[in-house]
């Protein structure tokens, strides 16, 4: 398995496993359950290898070679009103009904919005701590560690809910072996020819096929 792999798991190890029920990480298997995981359950992380460069003047042509990686950190909090703010975008609500969810809307916004900036906080600390300088993998197997790119998109209604969604790059760089890969073909499998128009289905495997 190449490290970017690898790498990526043991992300998803390092924050599953400093959580502690301030947040949920997408992909992450507990060992056990207990009454207060449910707490701020509405807070997720999530990681994805979003790009890499592997740069050939720093690779030989059967490797090893460098991998400059880009991970991407996406967090997404909800937080619920009082009232339902789909009637903001609905032609028949009252302006009354309008100025209500707006007011519910700002203020379910605001609480989202602090909790998106205190669930980065924490995922930046926990990433960017001397003791995960490895990310939980062997010494010496990545280098340039880092975290930029914060970004935080606008909240959205969601029925009786505000979603505040952004993101972060974590960007490291390490090194792959090219062991190469032959392949492995499976039990069954099927190669036979098959014709539009021939009903007796006489094509198949070794089949000569005469064309004039």
């Amino acid at each position: 398995m190449m490290n970017f792999r690898v790498i990526k798991t043991s992300i998803i190890n390092i924050l599953g496993l400093a959580a502690l029920s301030r947040f949920k990480v997408i992909g992450f298997q507990r060992q056990s359950k207990n009454a207060d995981e449910v707490l701020d359950s509405d807070r997720f992380v999530q990681i994805f290898y979003q790009s890499g460069n592997l740069p050939k003047n720093k690779a030989s042509l059967n490797g090893p070679v460098q991998h400059e990686i880009t991970y991407k950190i996406e967090l997404t909090v909800a937080k619920q009103t009082e009232g339902d703010l789909e009637v903001i975008n609905n032609p028949g609500s009252t302006p009354l009904q309008i100025a209500t969810a707006l007011n519910l809307f700002a203020e379910a916004s605001d609480l989202a919005d602090q909790s998106w900036d205190e669930l980065a906080d924490i995922v930046y600390q926990i990433l960017m701590d001397a003791r995960n300088y490895d990310l939980g993998t062997q010494k010496g197997t990545i280098s340039n560690r880092w975290i930029d790119g914060i970004q935080k998109d606008n909240p959205l209604p969601r029925g009786e809910s505000v979603i505040l969604t952004g993101s972060f790059n974590l960007t490291c760089q390490t090194v792959e072996s090219v062991l190469g890969d032959t392949g492995t073909l499976g039990d069954d499998y099927d190669i036979s020819l098959r014709f539009k128009d021939d009903p007796n289905n006489n094509a198949g495997v070794g089949q000569y096929i005469e064309t004039t």
